[in-house]
């Protein structure tokens, strides 16, 4: 059974710039790791099945203000619960690209999807709340279920690298903080420390562990801003679509892959990009068949 959840909105805050906002730099990964855009324009081949394409005037303009991005959310949570899935999904989706994409937009939105027969969009929208909040368990279980609706088993797939894993699960943002807020309190100890007092010890034993906690919270920085900036996974969002020996329609399809699939993306060429598998198998598709998460 697929799970629901009410979306709602993080309150934002501002920050003056300074010492503290250089302490801060690492946030910069953040911004760009919600960069999921693989959609540019591409020329038009007939290899890939498209038969859910939107038609003209179906799309929802996207909000440019809070209020109107609570208006839409409130329109799709309408639609969603008279079973107008589609209309539902306009209305999620118009909200995340207008920049109010919470996780649970995007798991509102793979809801939708689900209930309208695409299993590929709603895999995508699953995978982008996990992106966000990799402790949403309700999107985590969905696409558990998801998976086992997929008509591709990877034979062979071999367990993602530890520490990829333990970047998936990890959120950023808290980690960073805590580098921030112990490298602050490491640097405090360590000033005051030099002043004459009986807590000079305490202070420098504070410091150290201080500078501990900074390492082990600055390796973990490290590693989910080189998962966030470096590995780039997608799902197959069209029905089905050929992986070809090189990056042009001349080239032999050496299998398929169909809606739903998660893939990793090594390298582009024109309208291709080469993707391979859990399995280490790798080929060419259509950029327009995949979607980045």
């Amino acid at each position: 059974m697929i799970r629901t959840r009410q979306c709602s909105f993080p309150l934002f805050s501002t920050m003056r710039r300074g010492l503290f906002g250089l302490l801060l730099l690492p946030f910069a990964a953040l911004a760009s790791a919600g960069d999921t855009s693989l959609d540019e324009p591409v020329s038009e081949y007939s290899e890939v099945d498209e038969p859910r394409a939107l038609e003209e005037g179906e799309r929802v303009e996207p909000p440019s203000s809070r209020s109107e991005a609570e208006m839409l959310l409130r329109r799709a949570d309408d639609a969603y619960l008279d079973a107008r899935y589609k209309e539902a999904l306009l209305h999620y989706r118009a909200v995340a690209e207008g920049g109010f994409g919470t996780a649970d937009v995007w798991f509102n939105l793979g809801n939708a999807c689900w209930r309208d027969g695409r299993l590929g969009e709603a895999v995508l929208a699953w995978e982008r709340a996990l992106l966000r909040d990799p402790r949403h368990r309700d999107a985590r279980a969905n696409l558990s279920l998801a998976r086992s609706s997929l008509i591709d088993d990877v034979v062979g797939a071999a367990p993602a690298p530890a520490v990829e894993r333990l970047a998936r699960r990890m959120p950023l943002a808290p980690v960073v903080w805590g580098l921030a807020g112990a490298w602050m309190l490491t640097v405090l100890a360590w000033l005051l420390r030099r002043r004459k007092g009986s807590r000079r010890r305490l202070l420098a034993l504070a410091a150290a562990c201080g500078l501990l906690a900074v390492m082990a919270l600055g390796a973990l920085s490290a590693i989910g801003i080189w998962y966030h900036e470096v590995v780039e996974r997608a799902v197959v969002t069209k029905p089905v679509a050929q992986v070809r020996a090189g990056p042009a329609p001349r080239f032999d399809a050496a299998f398929e892959v169909h809606e739903g699939l998660v893939v990793r993306i090594i390298a582009y060429e024109g309208p291709y990009a080469r993707v391979r598998l859990d399995n280490e198998r790798d080929g060419w598709i259509l950029r327009r068949a995949i979607q980045g998460i």
